[in-house]
């Protein structure tokens, strides 16, 4: 009886190990499509969950994934990716977005005249 319980049990603790989601480590480089230069600080997340990374100033990145995870590329000015990782060495090139670059909006709200401006003292002086 005791043998079989041991046996059991080590049976048990072998199978929660496989039950348990499988991560995988993805690393690679992400560089911008029409010249090749290396983008900081494109954000990787992987699709669904919280987990993300950046990527460094040469365009490096690193992160830990569970295994068939889809992974988003994303920067500002850049067309969004998605990559469903095959190996552990990615290389990746973002297209810009020239779309994106045209709803920029500069708005010159919470900018005050201020009374040393050279047209302000030019008329009051003229009125004198």
């Amino acid at each position: 009886m005791n043998k079989n319980f041991f046996v059991f049990a080590f049976l048990f603790l072998c199978s929660i190990q496989f039950m348990l989601a499988q991560t995988q480590t993805v690393s690679g480089n992400v560089v911008d499509a029409e010249n090749n230069m290396p983008l900081p600080g494109v954000n990787i997340i992987e699709k669904g969950t919280n987990n993300g990374v950046s990527s460094d100033f040469d365009g490096n990145f690193t992160i830990e994934i569970e295994e068939g995870s889809i992974l988003q590329f994303s920067m500002v000015g850049f067309v969004t990716q998605e990559i469903e990782p095959d190996g552990a060495e990615l290389q990746i090139q973002l297209a810009p977005d020239t779309e994106a670059l045209d709803e920029v909006v500069v708005t010159a709200l919470g900018i005050k005249r201020s009374e040393k401006a050279l047209g302000v003292f030019l008329n009051r002086s003229w009125r004198r």
